[in-house]
């Protein structure tokens, strides 16, 4: 995840933004090609199952409209009658989602398997560490580029020390799983990326890349290069090798819902506090109601959000240097929600392992 920043935003750059919606296209084929030549483990079923098709598309709708109602609220309220129609017909979804996996022959998602206790702890300790952590990422190029002048390029590679450091513990970390167990890592890596949120949680206007962002940076690469090996492969593991595919396939699924969702209510946080803040600086300078209004309507778009021509210079000075500051503290609350996320998942920890021994016994 933290290379497509980067890529992206060299074609910001160099080209339009435009080319970030492409880019996605071709790897997606060279994967489907490659996938033809990926050997079936012995202790797979080689019989072809059915798609789940109709799962499929209740999981789209599912996601699809609960995201949609999240993203919209932000800019037209909880009470607009288009979000609360998207709640439901997300709702709606998601309950026949859940009934025709439970009736059909061949489910997307095998109801069963959640009832194992180890696998459904793991599961959830993965929708709220990635659902935090990878939130947070996202909102990090926005904050290095509309927060603090980076450019787009500058702003995508801010994130290339968390693939390294995956990249270079993952070895190391396995062995050492192996030798100290994995409870100790399942600790201390999600420990390390809440700090890391936290720390940025803290940005202001002022702060460089090196050394203030990177601490953070830093912080959060140590720890997710600690902590997704061993619960990877923890939760691939619990369903047992004739399982391992359906369960790589539900945890990797868990970890990118986990992200989606988390993004969209910390989108809606961000427009809160942006628009609170904003507010009171107009309260403050004394907007014409117009103005006011103006302004208002638009807060959606955030860092990007251009004044009323009728405003005068000061003014125009006065409330530029206020959205920089509001839309920096939006980002922090959003880093603070998404290291509480992370932090909660800690949690979990001695249940899952609790429940491992249950699993054990039975």
């Amino acid at each position: 995840m933290p290379f497509g920043p980067l890529i992206g935003g060299v074609a910001v750059d160099y080209a339009t933004w435009h080319w970030i919606f492409f880019l996605n296209l071709p790897i997606g084929v060279v994967v489907l090609c490659l996938m033809r030549f990926v050997p079936v483990p012995a202790y797979e079923n080689r019989h072809t199952r059915p798609i789940d098709w109709f799962g499929a598309c209740l999981s789209i709708l599912t996601l699809g409209a609960l995201v949609f109602g999240l993203l919209e609220a932000s800019r037209r309220g909880f009470s607009s009658v288009l979000v609360q129609l998207s709640f439901l017909a997300g709702g709606v979804s998601l309950v026949v989602f859940i009934f025709s996996q439970r009736v059909i022959t061949y489910p997307m998602l095998p109801l069963q398997m959640l009832s194992r206790n180890r696998f459904m702890a793991l599961s959830v300790m993965t929708l709220l560490l990635f659902g935090g952590f990878q939130s947070g990422l996202y909102f990090l190029p926005f904050l290095m580029a509309q927060g603090l002048g980076y450019s787009a390029l500058e702003s995508g590679a801010a994130g290339l020390p968390i693939a390294l450091c995956v990249i270079a513990f993952s070895r190391l970390v396995g062995k050492k799983v192996d030798q100290l167990g994995p409870r100790v890592f399942l600790i201390a890596g999600p420990l390390c990326i809440a700090a890391g949120l936290a720390w940025l949680s803290r940005i202001e206007p002022h702060w460089h890349y090196f050394p203030e962002v990177g601490i953070g940076i830093l912080a959060i690469a140590v720890g997710t290069g600690l902590v997704v090996t061993p619960l990877t492969a923890l939760a691939v593991a619990a369903l047992g090798p004739q399982n391992s595919g359906l369960a790589s396939g539900i945890n990797n699924s868990i970890s990118r819902v986990g992200m989606l969702i988390g993004i969209a209510v910390m989108v809606v946080v961000l427009t809160g506090v942006f628009r609170s803040t904003l507010i009171d600086t107009m309260a403050m300078s004394e907007l014409p109601a117009a103005s006011r209004q103006a302004i208002l309507e638009n807060v959606a778009q955030l860092a990007e959000l251009k004044w009323p021509q009728d405003l005068d210079s000061d003014r125009v000075a006065l409330l530029s240097v206020a959205r920089t500051v509001a839309f920096l503290q939006g980002i922090g609350q959003v880093m603070l929600l998404a290291a509480t996320m992370v932090m909660c998942s800690v949690f979990l920890v001695p249940w899952a392992s609790l429940r491992a021994r249950e699993d054990q016994s039975r």
